[in-house]
């Protein structure tokens, strides 16, 4: 057998593979786009916000904070955005600058478990809820207001960067628009714009009907409360507001209770009595 020469080429090692790259960067990239990753389902923005909404109105009532207890959720189908506003226990300046860090739990301090006890423990299990509302999309504002002071904060391009579109960090910037928690005592008020990157890429693939979105509201999010043998710890005034794609405005009062089937308030597909009239 002939064996045809071969030419050594100058060899390329040793070399540094960490040369060019970032650990940090790169971890805190991968660390947030693994948890958007756990989040697949089309309602996972309205849960966490809402599930967010109800820990820090019933926080407020165990810390002896006076009501209203509102609870307030607008779902923009024209402009593509979803709001939720409480009147809960509210943040401070320190705590919405943690907020956006990922893996950060406002709800574990020792003052706010020691009120709760074991009885009324915090909904979810992850932690990581509003790490996936900060960067789960590309436009979010955060608003919250304790002791008559109001933080407005907004960050943009959260999810792109996540997902490596770009290259250059989100920043949290302050937020010029005006507030709805102006006239509030307290509470904490986020909102979602909602886009291609977004899942859903639009509200309406959800529902577009005001009435759907109030059973949506009851049966997928801790609005709707299945208390059984238990007593409400704050006594929730829910709201839902829904502007259509034509600009027009819904407003509904809801109980802020599980909507069991039974009682949908609907006019069944046949009745009986026009199936035995038919027949006769």
């Amino acid at each position: 057998m002939i064996r045809e020469a071969t030419t050594e080429m100058p060899s390329p090692f040793p070399v540094d593979p960490l040369a060019e790259f970032d650990p940090t960067e790169e971890y805190r990239r991968s660390v947030v786009n693994g948890i958007l990753e756990s989040y697949n389902s089309n309602y996972d923005f309205l849960v966490e916000a809402i599930q967010n909404a109800v820990d820090a109105i019933e926080d407020a009532a165990l810390a002896k904070l006076p009501g209203p207890y509102l609870l307030e959720v607008t779902v923009n189908l024209k402009d593509n955005w979803l709001g939720v506003l409480d009147t809960g226990i509210g943040l401070g300046a320190e705590e919405i600058v943690k907020a956006f860090k990922p893996y950060v739990s406002l709800k574990q301090t020792d003052e706010m478990r020691t009120l709760r006890g074991v009885q009324n423990p915090y909904r979810g299990y992850k932690g990581v809820g509003l790490t996936f509302l900060a960067y789960g999309t590309d436009d979010v504002r955060f608003h919250s207001k304790r002791d008559e002071t109001l933080i407005k904060a907004r960050m943009q391009y959260g999810h792109a960067w996540a997902t490596g579109e770009r290259d250059d960090i989100a920043h949290v910037d302050a937020d010029d628009e005006a507030s709805p928690l102006e006239d509030m005592p307290r509470g904490t008020y986020i909102r979602v714009q909602f886009s291609g990157s977004t899942r859903p890429r639009s509200l309406v693939h959800l529902a577009a009907e005001p009435k759907a979105w109030g059973a949506i509201v009851r049966t997928r999010t801790a609005a709707g409360q299945v208390l059984l043998d238990r007593e409400t710890i704050a006594p929730i005034e829910l709201t839902l507001h829904v502007i259509s794609g034509d600009g027009e405005e819904h407003h509904d009062e809801l109980d802020a209770a599980f909507l069991y089937p039974h009682l949908v308030d609907r006019e069944p597909a046949y009745r009986f009595q026009d199936l035995n009239a038919y027949f006769e």
